[in-house]
């Protein structure tokens, strides 16, 4: 089944490299397929409950490897998982 969890990716290809937590996209294979372009911002409809969900998610971030920018831009060109195998989303 296909997921998505956060994860901090490293962007270094530019003026003043940088670091953010975004959205990571999984296909049913486990494969990476898409991320948020933008890092995302903690905000919630459910209070402080909803914002310490993100947090928790977040928490577990920082406990995988991280990403490159660079690097997944190179996968997505040599595959045909950029911007995202629609395929890989169905349940």
């Amino acid at each position: 089944m296909s997921h998505w969890d956060y994860r901090i990716i490293y962007h270094g290809e530019t003026i003043e490299p940088w670091y953010g937590v975004h959205e990571v996209y999984y296909s049913d294979k486990e494969r990476i397929v898409a991320y948020s372009e933008d890092p995302i911002s903690v905000t919630s409809e459910d209070g402080i409950e909803g914002i310490n969900w993100h947090l928790e998610k977040m928490r577990k971030a920082m406990k995988k490897s991280i990403l490159s920018a660079n690097e997944l831009s190179k996968h997505f060109a040599k595959t045909k998982d950029y911007p995202n195998n629609e395929d890989d989303f169905k349940d």
